[in-house]
């Protein structure tokens, strides 16, 4: 669980779409008023944001602090944490999908981080050209807040819809939600576990200091080490 001081030094870094409810036309008047990351916000004195945004100025500037009163029972199976994202080009072919999934594993696996929180269950969404939903799911067996395994799961679950389908949209997501501390220990279970959550706990405090562009994780595709910052390129297409 991060506490007031590690949330703001975590959620510093990221941009002010990270905050939940923040789209993106939001997203666009904020960078336009000079808001491009989190960081800005908590610069920001809390009565000029109300004067631009009113009450949502408000509910920004106390969440790129941690801030958030709402009360929270992560036992709840209806509550859940996603990210998705609608290409500029319906695709069919598995690899550039897989590289997106990872982009949006990764998103999941902080949101789950900042909130203190672990997934026991992946749920991947598509949707096809001609607009018709597919969600499947898995249960991991023990909750996670790893990106390597909500990766895991969501990559097998995609394989399975890949037979020529064209897509626009693309989404993973946890479900069954419970405390991070019981995550902790499904993460640990053995000795491979322990060194995916240990790498990857490591790459996160760099990030949390340096930035995202400190350390970039990677997959290796067609022999190449390729980004994982895809996601950038989506478009406003209607989902």
């Amino acid at each position: 669980m991060l506490g007031q001081e590690q949330a703001v030094a975590f959620l510093a870094t990221r941009p002010v779409g990270f905050i939940w409810g923040v789209g993106k036309v939001t997203q666009a008047r904020l960078q336009r008023d000079g808001y491009n990351t989190i960081a800005d916000l908590q610069r920001g004195d809390e009565t000029d944001l109300m004067r631009s945004y009113g009450v949502e100025g408000r509910r920004l500037w106390r969440l790129s602090r941690g801030i958030d009163d709402r009360s929270v029972n992560p036992e709840r199976e209806t509550k859940s944490v996603s990210a998705e994202t609608t290409f500029n080009e319906d695709i069919a072919s598995f690899k550039p999908l897989e590289r997106t999934l990872w982009s949006l594993s990764e998103k999941v696996s902080a949101r789950l981080k900042a909130a203190g929180i672990a997934g026991a269950t992946v749920t991947l969404k598509l949707k096809t050209a001609d607009f018709r939903i597919r969600t499947r799911a898995r249960s991991l067996g023990a909750p996670t807040q790893l990106a390597s395994r909500i990766f895991a799961a969501g990559r097998d679950l995609l394989g399975r819809e890949t037979d020529g389908t064209r897509f626009r949209l693309l989404g993973i997501g946890t479900t069954n939600l419970v405390d991070a501390i019981k995550a902790d220990a499904a993460d640990l279970v053995d000795i491979q576990s322990q060194r995916s959550a240990k790498a990857e706990h490591a790459i996160d405090r760099v990030r949390e200091k340096f930035g995202k562009a400190a350390m970039v994780k990677g997959l290796v595709f067609d022999g190449t080490i390729e980004d994982d910052d895809d996601e950038e390129s989506t478009s406003s297409r209607p989902r």
